[in-house]
């Protein structure tokens, strides 16, 4: 096992990806610039109180689930005075339309109030605090905690062939501007009617989840320890700037805070790596060294 990114021993940010998953447990309380959410999260304080606004209402939370395509900012999701763990949720999955069914509604597409959140928190904290996590046995805690067995074999949704198909052809060439037209062609469908579905089904334009991916790909590297402009052009963005723009357009925050400035600690398991490897060839050794978790 590899060296962790972070050097000091003491209890500090904690960012894990695994493969279709990210889970980032920050140590400090902070309201992410105003951005449009690119994936459906879930978002848990793990230290004071969410607040949710809408249609004037406020309601205070510890868990708030906010749908890809949402608008975030202080007038609809306000976390300034909360220590606020990100899960980030699997694309194309049951996931969110299970914690939906488990959550209350408040309004404009969001929920609050997972059943589970005492439980929830405490696993959170053991997750960014514990020394040498096992990273598969969080995850498998996480789902525990989020996804009770009774849910295990409901389908809430059923997703589109063609739009998996679609999904699977973005991410293989992630690094390449692939017209809208050749995705449409390879499924039997217009390039309109294609758009039309596939943000029916994501949230997302196929250009803007084309980003997503690609800033997905983008984290792994950062958290190998790689620089921004070669983790930037190993993605498929054509600059540095470009990358850190999307980066904060679509996160609220900006790459060097998340990945250097803040001391935080990464752990990337090899699933996630291999994921990575259709978009990424032969990538160089880097003088950063993560923490690669083996499974």
């Amino acid at each position: 096992m590899a060296t962790p990114h972070r050097q000091h021993s003491s209890p500090g940010p904690r960012l894990y990806v695994w493969n279709r998953n990210l889970l980032h447990l920050p140590t400090l309380a902070a309201q992410p610039a105003p951005h449009r959410v690119f994936q459906d999260k879930l978002l848990i304080s793990l230290d004071g109180f969410l607040t949710i606004v809408v249609d004037g209402q406020r309601l205070s939370t510890r868990s708030c689930l906010v749908p890809a395509g949402h608008w975030h900012d202080t007038s609809t999701v306000d976390s300034r005075d909360a220590v606020t763990a990100t899960w980030l949720l699997q694309p194309l999955s049951q996931d969110h339309p299970a914690l939906v069914s488990l959550m209350s509604s408040a309004g404009n597409g969001l929920y609050y109030n997972h059943p589970e959140e005492t439980r929830l928190i405490r696993e959170l904290l053991d997750a960014r605090d514990a020394p040498n996590p096992a990273s598969d046995r969080i995850r498998q805690q996480m789902h525990r905690c989020l996804f009770p067995d009774t849910l295990a074999s409901k389908v809430f949704r059923v997703y589109d062939p063609r739009v998996i198909r679609v999904v699977r052809e973005l991410q293989r060439t992630a690094s390449m501007n692939m017209p809208l037209e050749r995705f449409a062609t390879d499924v039997g469908l217009s390039a309109s009617y294609l758009e039309k579905l596939f943000k029916e089904q994501t949230g997302l334009p196929v250009t803007q989840y084309r980003l997503r991916y690609r800033i997905y790909v983008a984290s792994i590297l950062l958290g190998m320890g790689y620089s921004i402009t070669d983790a930037a052009h190993k993605a498929g963005f054509s600059s540095s700037s470009h990358f850190s723009r999307t980066f904060r357009t679509l996160t609220g925050e900006t790459a060097s805070k998340t990945f250097f400035k803040s001391g935080t600690e990464t752990l990337i398991d090899q699933r996630a790596l291999k994921s990575v490897l259709q978009v990424i060839r032969d990538v160089p050794a880097s003088g950063g060294r993560p923490q690669v978790v083996s499974e």
